[in-house]
């Protein structure tokens, strides 16, 4: 049985970073500061992801992507227009709250 690609979602906030990782299931959140940045860092680099995906958002994204490209983690900051986009051909729209 070959393994399951590991691949990391995160909405940013002003505050903190949802961060989803598929096909774990695994659901956890941060702060959007220094120190929670860190930490989720150090979670996520175990998982050894093959993209890790957040949404580019009034630069509040900008420390993470720093963080994560420093880390060695293969970060992408994606355009939301876009990413509502595919979710509406999927049939699945969400509205971030934050």
């Amino acid at each position: 049985m070959e393994p399951q690609e590991i691949n990391v979602g995160i909405y940013s906030s002003s505050k903190q970073l949802d961060i989803y990782v598929r096909s774990t299931g695994q659901f956890f959140s941060v702060n959007n500061a220094k120190n929670g940045i860190k930490d989720a860092i150090k979670q996520l680099q175990p998982l050894k992801p093959q993209s890790v995906l957040i949404e580019s958002i009034e630069r509040r994204e900008l420390e993470f992507v720093c963080a994560a490209d420093k880390a060695g983690l293969p970060i992408v900051a994606c355009n939301p227009s876009q990413i509502r986009s595919f979710a509406k051909s999927e049939g699945r729209l969400a509205k971030p709250t934050g």
